[in-house]
């Protein structure tokens, strides 16, 4: 749970709690260690770790009989290894976890495989397979409501999501996704798709609009604090002195 929530110092205080009380000969609950540890060094972008914690993994998921375990082990190990620019072992990966999965008809694993695969070919600028693969994942998970699972990573689920957006896949469960999940898109990334909590129209008309609703004041509207929006959006947004705010909404105002 620390670690799909992104709490990286909690995640690692368990770790060194699991560490303590780990019995060698319970190959899953060692097994599980590994994994997690996998999990959290891809979420600190250490791709080494990843992929020595990954294949620990991988090889006590096999010998213990869990094939769920071992498919999700499958994919960690891909991504790092893919980032690392092993592209061929990455997508072998991909491609044991995908045989495995189809044994077992497991829906979320095929759903996780989509994903994995369309970072892939988006990180290989192969953007029409992107789009394809994409559009079977977010199908699945819009049928099954998916918002989690072992391996979650939110920058990378955040990439995918604007994708989606962008090419109005699934746009309902997509932005229901971005919400629960609360999801950042990359600072670059622009799209009235996307489900900010807080849009402002300037051009033609100014309005806030907060959840996807207008923000309607219960009272009278608080006049000196919209000016004071309205002036750093006019200057730029960012870097706005607080001299330059004071002698535009305050000009006659002295000291």
């Amino acid at each position: 749970i620390a670690l799909s929530a992104g709490d990286l110092g909690l995640a690692e205080d368990l770790l060194r709690r699991m560490q303590e009380t780990l019995d060698d000969s319970r190959r899953m609950d060692v097994c599980l260690y590994h994994f997690f540890l996998a999990w959290a060094a891809l979420l600190k972008g250490d791709i080494s770790e990843t992929v020595t914690h990954g294949q620990s993994a991988l090889v006590l998921a096999v010998e213990a009989g869990s094939v769920n375990v071992e498919e999700r082990c499958h994919l960690l190990v891909a991504q790092a290894l893919h980032r690392r620019g092993e592209r061929e072992p990455a997508w072998d990966h991909v491609a044991r976890a995908r045989r495995s999965m189809r044994r077992r008809g497991d829906r979320l694993t095929e759903f996780m495989c989509g994903l994995v695969e369309t970072e892939f070919y988006l990180e290989e600028d192969r953007a029409g397979e992107a789009i394809e693969t994409l559009r079977g994942a977010m199908r699945l998970g819009a049928e099954h409501h998916y918002i989690n699972f072992y391996g979650w990573q939110p920058q990378m689920m955040a990439r995918l999501c604007a994708a989606a957006l962008d090419a109005d896949i699934e746009t309902s469960y997509v932005q229901t996704l971005v919400c629960e999940r609360k999801l950042s898109p990359e600072a670059a990334f622009d799209s009235d798709r996307w489900p900010w909590p807080v849009k402002i129209f300037t051009l033609g008309r100014f309005e806030i609009v907060k959840e996807g609703r207008p923000l309607v004041f219960a009272g009278k509207a608080k006049e000196k604090p919209l000016e004071l929006l309205k002036a750093l959006i006019a200057f730029g947004g960012r870097e706005v002195t607080e001299g330059r705010l004071i002698e535009t909404l305050w000009p006659d105002t002295e000291g």
